[in-house]
């Protein structure tokens, strides 16, 4: 009887007090990522007696720092796949326990990336060339080549794989190419990526054939014709000009005193490379400017570009040397200078005659016969 009381006490404890269930932790998954890539892993915690805290090994180096939260983003980066046994480890602790849990993460791998695009236009009789540029997530090495076959290519067209982990495609094509393709003058290939877990990338190329867009001319800036040049060697400019098929630019400059320039003192400047704002080239020498000495005053220049293929217009201005102030300037300044004497004498009579605004004729300024003629009035009146 005493034994039947204790088992009823002990029933009766265990219903108003029931035991605490222990920490449970629920892993999740599969979890699965590629190499590189990014995975949020979120275990499901039971039976949690007050707060549960975390604390996660992401990188495997059995210290768990890495992170604190329930659910965490495991990121691949730098681990090489197919790796199906990764382990990233978490402690959750709540008032009563503490429970450390392994959660395997299935890392695959991923095929190698082409991350630069080609130019999708081929210029006629210009090189296009093409060089692509290849990641791989998990650091494997790889290889690049041309898939499709040699005899697919358009004629012309080299593929240079001498480099390791790339490949350099160069063509030029012609005007018989406006004919082929399909559908004509359009031509495609495609380049793969192979790395050494056999994870393959692949990259489809598109090349249109077109012809050259000639460039544009240069606006000449200086000497624009708008004002004498004091000096026989004048400092050329020229504004930039951008090309319509992004080609570089040279410059070329000519200038002489005849438009034909086919004279002794013709000068050119050759190809100039594009400068920073303007284009600039000093003559290298100074044109004859003496008349005396059978020099000219006008003078021309005529400016045009070249993308390597075509020259733009090109375009004649003049400019005419003006000297650094000779006997016209001087004229004008004494002149000047007259009317400005002038015009102080002028005010410094009238302000002598007490405000009066209308001096009185002076003799220096009547005609000839009206002063003869008062003259013989006034000897008459003496003789009389």
């Amino acid at each position: 009887m005493r034994h039947a009381n204790t088992f009823l006490a002990w029933l009766a404890f265990m219903t108003v007090c029931p035991a605490a269930m222990a920490l449970t932790v629920d892993p999740g998954g599969p979890w699965r990522v590629d190499e590189g890539a990014d995975v949020l892993i979120s275990p499901t915690v039971a039976d949690v007696d007050g707060e549960a805290n975390f604390a996660w090994d992401l990188d495997a180096d059995g210290i768990y720092n890495d992170a604190f939260d329930p659910a965490v983003t495991f990121s691949a980066e730098g681990v090489d796949g197919p790796n199906p046994d990764f382990v990233v480890s978490v402690v959750v602790a709540d008032d009563v326990d503490q429970i450390a849990v392994d959660i395997p993460v299935s890392v695959q791998n991923a095929p190698p990336t082409f991350t630069s695009t080609p130019v999708t236009e081929a210029v006629i009789d210009r090189q296009w060339s093409y060089t692509p540029t290849v990641v791989d997530a998990g650091a494997d090495t790889f290889e690049v080549e041309m898939d499709t076959d040699a005899e697919d290519l358009p004629s012309g067209m080299l593929v240079d794989a001498t480099i390791p982990g790339t490949v350099t495609i160069t063509w030029t094509p012609n005007e018989g190419h406006l004919l082929l393709g399909e559908p004509a003058g359009q031509f495609a290939f495609r380049l793969s990526a192979r790395d050494d877990d056999n994870g393959i990338g692949r990259q489809d190329v598109v090349l249109t054939v077109v012809r050259n867009t000639p460039p544009p001319t240069p606006p000449l800036q200086y000497p624009d014709g708008t004002e004498n040049v004091r000096t026989a060697q004048p400092t050329i400019i020229l504004g930039n000009v951008d090309d319509a098929d992004d080609d570089p630019l040279s410059y070329f400059i000519e200038t002489d005193y005849d438009p034909c320039f086919c004279s002794p003192e013709w000068m050119d400047s050759g190809p100039l490379p594009e400068g920073e704002l303007v284009t600039q080239w000093q003559q290298p020498r100074p044109f004859n400017v003496d008349a005396e000495a059978g020099g000219h005053a006008t003078f021309y220049v005529r400016r045009w570009t070249n993308d390597g293929i075509e020259d733009s217009e090109k375009e004649l201005s003049l400019w005419r040397y003006g000297g650094s102030g000779g006997d016209a300037d001087a004229d004008a300044d004494a002149d000047a200078d007259a009317d400005a004497d002038a015009d102080a004498d002028g005010d410094g009579d009238r302000g002598g005659r007490g405000g009066c605004s209308v001096a009185p004729p002076s003799a220096a300024g009547w005609p000839t016969w009206l002063l003869v003629g008062s003259l013989l009035a006034a000897a008459r009146r003496r003789l009389t």
